[in-house]
């Protein structure tokens, strides 16, 4: 039996499976909605170190589009679970192209959000003959001013009880740079008290960014919690995998999706929430601005996908551009 890690699929997935893309990695991939649909959207989840989940089919309407979701490298259902080797962006941008033949399909539209961002416009400049059009929101391009905007405290301004609850996480003589301690700790496999350490500090860091309306780590009785304490069983390797790219520049040379985003010809288009405190607007705004063509909606929302604005946009985008 396969190690399935959470039930995907549904009366509308076409195709499911696990897809081996060589060096031990198996990706899980699911194509699902309307398999009538002309061009199939592939989408790029979160992270790095998440998944594609149920709730993100939400976005999309079966009886119109037929979309491919898949776990990227070492996340979510692909196995082996966790694995850092043979496991970099570029990796990423050859199993999407993988499983498109796999399926047999060579145009896509291409939608993501945050990470997802990322991988969808690189794939867009690295594939143009195969993307057809691009949605992407909540920007983030992988360059070293992105990272260390969250990394190195500079939205500190806006929630210094966060930065200093961070900073407060590794011992003292780290503590003008915790972010890389962190990093260190995570590629330290087999030491789980200080993954399971590290990888909370770095949840604690990220989660407060990703909501519009976080209003501190207390939780209703007052108590403070953590981000282990919402956790019955707490799972390491999501935050490992973050820390695994983000601490290696994404395995990109600095800046270049922004440097290469003027190649892109075809339609594109960027939803990013005003208050974003993770991904701020000057990178949507910056690419935009690369992308003459391109379209910005600026919605009065924060980082997260569910929220209305931010929702409701790319719900209506991916019905006018992805038909």
């Amino acid at each position: 039996m396969q190690d399935i890690r959470e039930l995907k699929t549904d009366k509308l997935t076409i195709a499911s499976g696990h897809l081996d893309v060589g060096n031990g990695h198996k990706v899980y991939f699911e194509h699902w909605g309307n398999p009538k649909a002309k061009t199939p959207v592939l989408t790029f989840h979160g992270g790095p170190g998440s998944q594609y989940r149920w709730r993100h089919k939400a976005i999309f309407d079966p009886r119109y589009h037929r979309v491919i979701f898949f776990d990227q490298r070492g996340s979510g259902n692909s196995l082996p679970y966790g694995k850092l080797e043979h496991n970099t962006t570029n990796d990423l941008m050859e199993d999407a192209q993988k499983i498109l033949s796999h399926l047999g399909i060579k145009h896509v539209y291409v939608f993501g959000r945050s990470w997802g961002s990322t991988l969808a416009t690189l794939f867009t400049i690295r594939y143009p003959e195969v993307a057809k059009a691009t949605l992407v929101g909540g920007v983030y391009t992988g360059s070293r001013t992105e990272t260390e905007y969250v990394d190195q405290g500079h939205f500190q301004r806006f929630y210094p009880e966060v930065w200093e609850r961070f900073v407060a996480s590794v011992p003292a003589q780290h503590r003008g740079d915790p972010a890389q301690y962190h990093y260190q700790q995570l590629k330290k496999a087999g030491d789980e008290q200080a993954l399971r350490i590290s990888a909370e500090a770095l949840e604690n860091l990220e989660l407060p960014l990703l909501g519009f309306d976080w209003r501190g780590y207390q939780d209703e009785g007052g108590r403070d919690v953590s981000a282990a304490d919402r956790h019955e069983i707490y799972d390491h390797v999501p935050y490992r995998l973050y820390a695994h790219y983000l601490s290696q520049g994404c395995f990109l040379p600095d800046n270049y999706i922004l440097s290469e985003a003027k190649h892109i010809k075809t339609p594109f288009a960027i939803v990013q929430g005003r208050y974003d405190m993770a991904c701020p607007p000057a990178t949507a705004y910056k690419l935009h601005q690369i992308i003459r063509h391109s379209k910005l909606y600026i919605t009065l929302a924060g980082h997260g996908s569910g929220e209305a604005e931010n929702q409701t946009t790319a719900k209506a985008l991916i019905d006018t551009m992805f038909v």
